[in-house]
């Protein structure tokens, strides 16, 4: 079976809780894309993004007050839109949901979680089978 890639987004302020819910997102099963697991020594990291960006079938993106703040959030935002990739907004306590961009407050959001409940969550939305290796 063909298992979908899923691309992890994250602000720099959200570094733990993202690396945490991508190892998790492992543990699980997923195919997960994570800037710091598959990022190498003297690759491009722009390159190294636009590629995962185009390979993978979802975008996961935390969002929190920091990264509505973030140009490169706004970024891999735009570029998963505009790539018909299924994205899947992460939205934190402090986040009302009027400041969200339009394109984010027209699909159905996770809330934010610890990262091991979020990833579980999520896993099971995607209808990942557990036993699946990534």
């Amino acid at each position: 079976m063909n298992v979908q890639q899923i691309f992890i987004s994250h602000a720099a302020s959200d570094r733990e809780w993202a690396r945490e819910f991508a190892t998790a997102m492992n543990e699980f099963g997923a195919n997960v894309w994570f800037d710091e697991f598959n990022i190498g020594p003297g690759d491009s990291i722009s390159d190294s993004l636009e590629k995962a960006l185009r390979e993978s079938d979802v975008v996961v993106l935390p969002v929190t007050h920091e990264s509505l703040n973030n140009s490169n959030f706004f970024f891999e935002l735009g570029a998963a839109m505009s790539m018909n990739k299924k994205v899947i907004p992460i939205v934190s306590e402090d986040v009302d949901y009027s400041q969200l961009p339009v394109s984010l407050s027209r699909v159905s959001v996770l809330k934010r979680k610890p990262p091991r409940d979020t990833a579980e969550e999520l896993v099971k939305a995607l209808k990942i089978p557990r036993d699946e290796a990534a």
